[in-house]
C-alpha cells in the first residue's frame, strides 16, 4: 500500500509542471532565464518550450532511472532492506528538481528570487535527504558509498555508512547556512559536500586497511 502511495504522488509530482507549463506557456518570454552564476545573474537562455518542459522531462528519465536500477542490481535484495528509505529519497529529490522549476518559472514570470539563497537552502536540504538515507542503506552496486573498500567488505560499508550519514546531514545543514552569505554560499556549498565525500572515501580506505590488518593477525 506504502509503495502505490508512493507511486502516486511521484506520478502528480511528475505531471504537474507539465500542466503548469502548458497553462502559462502563452504567458511566458520567446527566451526563458534557465541559467545563473554564482553571483545570481543570468547567464544562460532557453527557447520557451524547452525552458519550461526540460526539466520535467528530465526527471522523469532521472526518477524512472532510480526506479529501475534495483531491479537490475545483482544484491537487489539488499536494497528491498531499505526500500522505503531509498522511495522516500526519490520523491525529495523530485521535489527537489520541481523546487528549482518552480524557481525558474517564477524568475521568468519576473518574481525574482534570490539563486544564491534558495539553491543554498536546497542544496542543503537535498544533502540532509542523502544522510538520511545513507544511514539505512546496504551493500549494492548502485546506491550509496560505493568505493572499492565499501564494496569489498560488509563491515567496511557499514562503518562508513554510519560516518557518511552524519557527515552528508551536517554537509546539508552547513549548506543551508550558506543562505546566510550569498556572496559565499556557492562556496560554502560545494567545499562542505566536497570535504564530506572525500573524507568518507579517505575513510573507507583505512577502515579496509585496519579490517585486513586484523584479520592477518
Amino acid at each position: 500500500m506504502k509503495l502505490t502511495k508512493t507511486s502516486l504522488l511521484l506520478a502528480s509530482l511528475l505531471v504537474l509542471p507539465f500542466v503548469v507549463g502548458v497553462i502559462l506557456f502563452q504567458d511566458m518570454p520567446s527566451s526563458m532565464a534557465t541559467h545563473w552564476d554564482i553571483n545570481g545573474d543570468v547567464n544562460g537562455y532557453m527557447p520557451k518550450f524547452w525552458g519550461l518542459f526540460f526539466l520535467p522531462i528530465f526527471s522523469i528519465i532521472l526518477v524512472a532511472l532510480l526506479k529501475f536500477l534495483p531491479k537490475i542490481d545483482p544484491r537487489g535484495k539488499n536494497i528491498e532492506m531499505f526500500r522505503d528509505s531509498y522511495e522516500r529519497f526519490i520523491v525529495f529529490f523530485l521535489l527537489f528538481m520541481l523546487a528549482v522549476h518552480t524557481i525558474t518559472v517564477l524568475w521568468n514570470m519576473g518574481i525574482y528570487l534570490s539563486i544564491p539563497i534558495t539553491l543554498s537552502l536546497l542544496m542543503g536540504a537535498l544533502f540532509y535527504s542523502m544522510g538520511s538515507l545513507l544511514e539505512k542503506s546496504k551493500k549494492n552496486w548502485f546506491i550509496g558509498i560505493r568505493t572499492p573498500w565499501t564494496l569489498s567488505s560488509e563491515k567496511v560499508w557499514e562503518s562508513t555508512h554510519k560516518l557518511g550519514a552524519k557527515l552528508f546531514r551536517i554537509a546539508g545543514l552547513i549548506s543551508a547556512l550558506g543562505a546566510f552569505f550569498p556572496a559565499y554560499s556557492f562556496y560554502v556549498v560545494i567545499v562542505s559536500i566536497l570535504v564530506a565525500t572525500i573524507y568518507v572515501s579517505v575513510f573507507s580506505y583505512f577502515e579496509y586497511r585496519k579490517e585486513e590488518g586484523s584479520e592477518e593477525k
